[in-house]
């Protein structure tokens, strides 16, 4: 059994995801922003559907993460890698010409030319020893790449390994000389020697190749030899043999021999019939799409471990995309540290992505346009309120957080100095003051309905202005009452808000439900430059 080296899942068949939220992607923009980055919209497709569907088991980030690291600490793997990719696609392309010929590549029919049918047999037995060797010499490759590289990731690491122990074994070096000798050697000129299994009846049961030759006489000396044996000789008719390639000869099926000495009753003798030469036909394909079928299979086994690694590249080359154009951009990034246990969310120096998209073309170097942002939300500090004037930077504060906390989950670099990150768990968005318009007081309900419906502990709720469609005191008390509500499960909860007095709420609902919420007070102010602003947090 060939092993699955999985570079984007710890364990294969556990991809039990979490919760799919649609409206995520609309409220971080983050298909602005993968589409921005990716240029390809193919990835972008593939990398949306990871950030609304992660999976639940953690352990997937640290692969990735791993993995990811080695690509970016060794210049030139990944794009080593690619081009094992495109071997693998040259022989799927190959196996799937085999496939569309196979049809008129064997059998003596009514019409078609016997010699063109076994030139198909010749070319698809080539072809085959061709996408055998090339197969084997991906692991040759494999390790040639992987052992001058410095490696951390388990997969990677394993995937060299193994290469290298299957390179060594002599089986291996035989198989590979066995495919050149079929892709090289194979001609009209071939001959082949079929073990034949009759029942009591002397009906064919079946017959396997067991020599190829390209002496298209050497079936001569092969059955002389087997007459000297005990067991079964074949000679085949005229027919059956001009579509092997051998010596025009023996006009029927002249003798079945079942021991040295043969009595009378056990010499039979056929003529030669358009039945029994239709016989003898099924007998040779059945014998040859043995030796393909075989070639197939080694073919398909050997390349499997390949194919998974080609098909899954396309999410680290969205990972080295962001490192090379957040370097290009001056955004520091780093890979989330991943905390299993605690439910923490932690950055310093975040930037906001979506707002760097927008503003690239023209300046370039985000270092001086940007503001970046800290915050330390411990394990029981659930709740974190914004407050401040308009366009003071808070809704571009709460998109940082949503977009670190979904590219960190699972497993991509993150734009902050530094992060640490609750994985594993649900994120729930709800943005009211987009430039859609602002929602209408039943749909705010509604929504808010479903997240507290859904939410877990350890999981997070970003909420950007709800309640603005209502009174701003009636806003203000519902927003209180939901963020109880919210800090009462465990769940980790940012708002940014323009209601009043939602300090004074909060202080009278502790008082009247006689317990304690851990909250973070920030505000928008502005900077020494006047026309940008930073999220400072109350001591």
């Amino acid at each position: 059994m060939i092993p699955i080296f999985d570079i984007l899942y710890k364990n294969s068949s556990d991809r039990e995801v979490l919760s799919s939220h649609d409206r995520l992607l609309d409220d971080l923009l983050l298909k602005d922003v993968v589409e921005f980055f990716a240029r390809d919209f193919e990835l972008s497709r593939k990398i949306l559907s990871l950030l609304s569907s992660p999976l639940k088991n953690a352990e997937n980030i640290t692969v990735r993460q791993e993995v990811s690291g080695d690509f970016i600490g060794n210049t030139g793997l990944y794009e080593d890698f690619v081009r094992l990719g495109e071997e693998c696609d040259e022989v799927d392309k190959s196996l799937k010409i085999i496939e569309k010929s196979s049809s008129s590549a064997f059998g003596i029919t009514k019409g078609k030319s016997a010699f063109t049918d076994y030139r198909s047999i010749i070319l698809k037995m080539r072809s085959l020893g061709n996408d055998v060797a090339k197969v084997f010499n991906l692991y040759k490759t494999a390790v040639h790449i992987l052992e001058r590289r410095s490696l951390h990731s388990d997969v990677l690491i394993g995937l060299r390994n193994f290469s290298k122990n299957i390179t060594m074994k002599d089986e291996f070096q035989q198989l590979i000389d066995l495919a050149d000798e079929i892709a090289d050697s194979m001609t009209t000129d071939t001959s082949f020697r079929l073990f034949v299994i009759l029942d009591k009846f002397l009906r064919i049961e079946n017959s396997i190749v067991f020599e190829i030759t390209t002496d298209p006489y050497g079936y001569k000396q092969a059955f002389a030899e087997q007459e000297k044996k005990k067991g079964i000789s074949i000679n085949f008719s005229e027919q059956l043999s001009a579509f092997l390639g051998i010596d025009q000869q023996d006009a029927y099926f002249k003798k079945l021999r079942k021991q040295e000495t043969p009595n009378k009753d056990d010499v039979f003798y056929m003529d030669s019939s358009e039945e029994l030469e239709e016989q003898l036909s099924m007998l040779v394909d059945n014998a040859i799409t043995r030796i393909c079928n075989l070639l197939e299979d080694i073919v398909i086994q050997f390349k499997r471990p390949f194919d998974r690694i080609r098909d899954d590249l396309y999410f680290f080359r969205f990972a080295l995309t962001l490192k090379r154009r957040f370097t290009e951009m001056n955004i520091p990034f780093c890979m989330p540290l991943i905390e299993h246990e605690h439910d923490v969310f932690e950055m310093t120096e975040g930037y906001d992505i979506w707002l760097a998209t927008m503003y690239e073309s023209k300046f370039g170097d985000m270092s001086n346009v940007l503001v970046p942002n800290d915050i330390s939300m411990q394990n029981d500090e659930n709740i974190l309120i914004v407050t401040g004037q308009n366009s003071g930077g808070k809704t571009v504060f709460i998109r940082t957080i949503g977009i670190i906390q979904a590219f960190g989950r699972i497993g991509l670099p993150v734009p902050a100095r530094s992060a640490r990150i609750n994985a594993g768990k649900n994120l729930f968005t709800f943005f009211t003051s987009m430039d859609k318009g602002q929602s209408r007081f039943e749909e705010e309900t509604l929504r808010i309905s479903e997240i507290l419906d859904n939410a877990k502990k350890g999981d997070m709720v970003l909420l950007n202005e709800v309640f603005q469609s209502t009174s701003f005191d009636e806003g203000a008390e519902i927003l209180t009452d939901i963020l109880f509500v919210l800090n009462k499960f465990g769940i980790k909860t940012v708002t940014v808000t323009h209601l009043p007095k939602i300090r004074e709420l909060l202080v009278k609902l502790e008082n009247e439900q006689n317990t304690k919420i851990k909250s973070i007070f920030a505000t928008a102010q502005s900077t020494e430059n006047k026309n940008k602003y930073k999220i400072l947090i109350e001591k």
